[in-house]
């Protein structure tokens, strides 16, 4: 016959501690809001951190597409030069006697280009003009309010673009792009291409700009030479300093201008911050609420140990390794559909971050163009790089180098994908490590001219990775240390029941070799 583990008077003691005390569901939940706190700060910086994060994203696209737009109009502003520059060369510019012939040549520039030829002396005086029939009265070259292409090339005895202006015979806004006509160094003619603006709005119509987004293209003055935006937006009060984002040609006085209204810029920012916090607040109450439910059912399951036992209730078994084998079984279950989870979340940031820091490389003259970004975050500064495309090799890690050779010529000779983990040493000596993906350009005899991609730093990512190897490491220890113990209370029971039989008494403990 069992003996009652507790006598009355330590039941009566007991329950003079529960009646002053502090309940053990109590103290569960207090310990409980004690661990959620810390996480509840931790969540809301890493809350704001995402909303910075995506404000600094929407920052960079709206500065790449100013960009992307800025270069494109200098290059075509620079194939015009070079086609106005051919011009220049030919030995009829400045042969009267051969006036006709050039007047011909101005003509399939016009067709070339979609914009006319006039053709002027030092004095300002048009010679011809291909608007108008060869030998047709002609004003003078008109003046610009701004920045005026003729006279910025007499003086420089260099190409010049200039600003906005009315033209005297088209009677429409135009553009002009001067270049000097030299013989034997000194300048003896001008010749101009001349383009209505309604070309540059045709390329700025070709944009692909987000809904609520306005960009346009302005000269020296501030004047619009193409501009597409909402109806009715007036950029002067509906977008603020933080939504306007300017770039500079570096051919011309203009300018390209983004503009992003107040409303459609913080609009990600409010639905992002908002999602954030449902979610956090989602967790807490979860979190709280299954605590307390948790807490409640420990505090009887322990209450119910208080209880003395009597002689007709059968002995303890040894429950808790079970149970602890249970929690181990669920936690490797969570780490595996957390794994996978963040197996999901990688692919979902791979796709998302495809506009991350873009690099371009011509492929016939062997230049390359990086990011300071990406330099910056191996701590070189601008005037450690030299030539970008032999530095970028210089850091790859020596058993990168054939890796990346290898992709490259895959993709450039057989077109298959470009896509590829990489590590890079910094100047302080560690290598990170960074994704890369690119698309080549193939001419149409099927040689790569030219290729550009987007590169991101994925070393935070590569160390998690290591230590979720780490942590699952250590699970399965402590797994193969907690069947290791119930191996050892099984055998303490065949020990005492051993000692029993010794002494002639019954066995106490059912083991293994009795079910």
């Amino acid at each position: 016959m069992h003996q009652p583990l507790f006598s009355e008077t330590d039941a009566r003691t007991r329950r003079g501690i529960r009646l002053s005390g502090m309940s053990l569901h109590g103290f569960l939940t207090r310990l409980i809001w004690l661990c959620i706190v810390p996480l509840i700060l931790v969540a809301s910086y890493l809350a704001i951190d995402s909303i910075r994060t995506i404000q600094s994203e929407l920052d960079a696209e709206a500065a790449n597409l100013a960009k992307n737009f800025a270069t494109a109009i200098d290059q075509q502003l620079e194939a015009r030069v070079s086609a106005l520059k051919m011009l220049v060369a030919s030995p009829a510019a400045d042969d009267i006697l051969r006036r006709k012939d050039f007047y011909q040549e101005a003509q399939a520039f016009r067709q070339g280009f979609g914009g006319h030829v006039v053709l002027a002396d030092l004095e300002m005086r048009m010679l011809f003009n291909t608007r108008v029939p060869l030998g047709a009265a002609l004003p003078m070259l008109p003046r610009p309010k701004g920045r005026a292409a003729a006279p910025e090339a007499l003086q420089t005895g260099a190409p010049a673009v200039g600003d906005v202006f009315l033209g005297p015979i088209a009677e429409e806004q135009l553009v002009a792009i001067a270049v000097p006509g030299k013989r034997e160094g000194m300048t003896s003619f001008l010749l101009l291409g001349v383009f209505e603006t309604r070309q540059f709005q045709s390329r700025l119509d070709q944009v692909a700009l987000p809904a609520g987004w306005s960009l346009a293209l302005v000269d020296g003055n501030g004047a619009t030479i193409a501009r597409r935006a909402p109806p009715g937006m007036d950029g002067a009060t509906a977008v603020d300093g933080s939504g306007r984002f300017v770039v500079k040609s570096a051919l011309s006085p203009w300018s390209v201008v983004l503009e992003i209204p107040r409303g459609v810029y913080r609009a990600p920012l409010v639905t992002a911050a908002s999602a954030l916090a449902i979610l956090i607040l989602g967790a807490i109450l979860t979190g709280v609420l299954g605590g307390m439910v948790a807490s409640r059912r420990l505090g009887e399951s322990m209450a119910s140990l208080a209880k003395t036992p009597t002689p007709d209730d059968p002995p303890p078994d040894i429950a808790e390794i079970a149970v602890v084998r249970r929690v181990l079984d669920e936690a490797a279950t969570k780490r595996a559909n957390a794994e996978a989870g963040l197996r999901e979340s990688e692919q979902r940031f791979r796709l998302a971050a495809s506009a991350g820091q873009v690099w371009d490389w011509n492929i016939v003259t062997n230049e390359a163009g990086f990011p300071q970004e990406f330099w910056g975050q191996l701590g070189y500064a601008a005037a450690d790089i030299g030539n970008p495309a032999d530095m970028f090799e210089s850091v790859l890690h020596p058993e990168d180098i054939p890796l990346w050779q290898q992709a490259m010529k895959d993709h450039v000779t057989r077109r298959l994908p470009y896509d590829l983990d990489y590590r890079a040493r910094a100047k302080s000596g560690e290598y990170r490590w960074f994704h890369t993906s690119g698309q080549a350009h193939w001419d149409e005899t099927g040689r790569a001219t030219y290729m550009a991609g987007t590169t991101f730093d994925i070393t935070e990512r590569k160390r998690a990775e290591q230590t979720n190897r780490e942590q699952l490491d250590e699970l399965v220890r402590w797994r193969d240390l907690m069947l290791g113990r119930e191996e050892r209370v099984l055998q303490l029971k065949a020990e005492v029941n051993e000692l029993l039989a010794r002494q002639s008494q019954p066995a106490r403990y059912a083991t293994g070799d009795d079910k």
